[in-house]
């Protein structure tokens, strides 16, 4: 296993977590989302992009990684108000407590509702 330094995931070796190629906002809470105008490769689907990343390091049951990705991946889902042309990226920065569904939605909807608010 590679060690890791304290400066944002560069390996000693000198190479970079794929991760830290993405910016992503301040943290505000447990989630984090970034939205990208990238064009979404292959077929185009009418669906919206969704990109969750739960590191272990931070989640260390496989459970409730899971479960975490269950819960913002409905979430998101019921949002109705997404750009189908986006791709949104959820990353887990620190391990909520318990969340429940209804919390989930709200930070969901908090998360998207600040991005579209900012340039």
């Amino acid at each position: 296993m590679e060690e890791t330094s304290s400066k944002g995931g560069v390996k000693k070796d000198g190479t970079a977590s794929p991760f830290d190629r993405i910016p992503m906002p301040e943290v505000k809470g447990w989630l984090n989302l970034k939205v990208s105008d990238q064009a979404k490769p292959g077929n185009h689907s009418r669906k919206a992009s969704l990109l969750i990343s739960i590191p272990k390091k931070i989640v260390k049951l496989a459970t409730r990684r899971n479960r975490l990705k269950r819960l913002v991946r409905e979430a998101f889902r019921k949002e109705v108000t997404i750009d189908l042309d986006k791709i949104y990226q959820f990353r887990v920065v620190q391990e909520p407590k318990d969340p429940e569904f209804n919390e989930t939605r709200d930070v969901v909807r908090r998360l998207v509702n600040d991005q579209r608010g900012s340039p």
